[in-house]
Parts: C-alpha cells; sequence; structure tokens
C-alpha cells in the first residue's frame, strides 16, 4: 500500500543500510519504492504538506497532491523558486534560461542516467552557472513529491538530493540487479532484523534495571 511505501521512505534515514546508498551528495532509492507513492494515491484523503518542516512560523498547508507535485510534458521546470527558495509543486510550466538563472531545473521523462544524458541546462547554483543534466523521472509527480522537504522527503535527509535508480522486478525490462544491492528498496536485511532486535533486547533489560 502507499502508506506502506511512504512510511518506509520516512524511516530511510534511521536505517543501518542508509550509509551505503548515499554518494556524491545523493541518497538513491529504488523506483519500486519510489513509483508506490505516487501523489495520485493519496488524492482521496488528501494531505497535510508539512510547511514548518524548518520553518516554525509557516503553519501547515491542506492540499490535493496529484495537483501540488503534478507529472509534467518533458522540457518542463523540475521545480520552481520563489523570493530565493527553491520548491517542488506547483503547475507545470516550460522551462526556460530566466529559471535557470534562478536555480530551476529542467525535467527528464527518461527512467535511466542515459536516458536523460541529453537533456542538459544552464543552472546557477551557489553563484555559478554550469551545465547540469536533468534526472532520471524528474517530470514525475513522486520525484517532486520524495525530493520536497515539505512532502515525503526522509527526516535527517534534507542536504541530500533523492536520486531515484531504475530497479523493480516488475519492469518488463528487469535484468536481474538484486535492487537492494544499488539503491534503497524500504526491505530489512537479516542485518538490519538483528540490529533492531539486539537493540530492542538492549532497552528491554535497561528499562528493567531502571525498575527494580
Amino acid at each position: 500500500m502507499a502508506k506502506d511505501a511512504l512510511k518506509k521512505i520516512f524511516c530511510a534515514s534511521c536505517s543501518p543500510e542508509q550509509p551505503k546508498y548515499v554518494k556524491d551528495g545523493k541518497f538513491k532509492i529504488c523506483s519500486s519504492l519510489a513509483k508506490r507513492v505516487r501523489p495520485t494515491c493519496f488524492d482521496d484523503c488528501g494531505m497535510v504538506r508539512v510547511a514548518e518542516r524548518g520553518n516554525l512560523c509557516a503553519g501547515d498547508d491542506v492540499i490535493v497532491p496529484s495537483k501540488y507535485w503534478s507529472k509534467c510534458p518533458a522540457g518542463n521546470t523540475a521545480n520552481w523558486e520563489e523570493d530565493g527558495a527553491i520548491g517542488w509543486g506547483g503547475d507545470c510550466q516550460e522551462w526556460d534560461e530566466a529559471q535557470g538563472a534562478a536555480g530551476v531545473s529542467k525535467c527528464c521523462a527518461g527512467e535511466t542516467e542515459a536516458a536523460c544524458a541529453s537533456v542538459t541546462f544552464n543552472l546557477t547554483s551557489d553563484g555559478s552557472q554550469i551545465v547540469a543534466t536533468a534526472a532520471p523521472y524528474s517530470c514525475t509527480g513522486f520525484w517532486k513529491f520524495i525530493n520536497d522537504d515539505t512532502g515525503a522527503k526522509p527526516p535527517f535527509l534534507d542536504d541530500f538530493e533523492i536520486d531515484i535508480v531504475k530497479c523493480d522486478p516488475n519492469d518488463a525490462d528487469y535484468d536481474g540487479t538484486m535492487c537492494s544491492t544499488i539503491c534503497y528498496t524500504g526491505a530489512s536485511t537479516r542485518a538490519a532484523v538483528s540490529w533492531l532486535i539486539t537493540l530492542t533486547v538492549t532497552l528491554t533489560a535497561m528499562a528493567v534495571a531502571m525498575s527494580a
């Protein structure tokens, strides 16, 4: 279910496996997990956008997820800029050079780095202009949702971009790669289960000792 997948994404930073999926300032999540939190999955009940995350005075905004984190055509913007801050929701709009100068990225409808290699654009980052390459899946609503600090982005990973890696056993072109070796799937490994059991036993022993 979508809510279970969302829970796994929120818990990503607490996974003992988390460090192995961090590379070049990005945290890698498998497409098999990311696609399960398509914003349309939450439309029937709506969602409260956690706008106060990192800004306690901002409050919460109730939204229709698929209208806020929209799936857009190739070549549109992947995010938007307002008053110097980069956001992830809003209507679809064509990317242009002025937006690139403001730090806004262009989106790619492809699912792999190879498919997006030709989607390049000028982007101003940290005061310098660079030639950037659009991220895979960045035209999708779930990519925006997972990268949004006020959406599904895992707590404590605020400084990392979320990179969605194509790996899904349900895909017609799945090549047999064990997804957990290259990206976060949300599944517990034996090591993680062992770690959790050890932690539980330790905390239980401490509680018993304190109550004695």
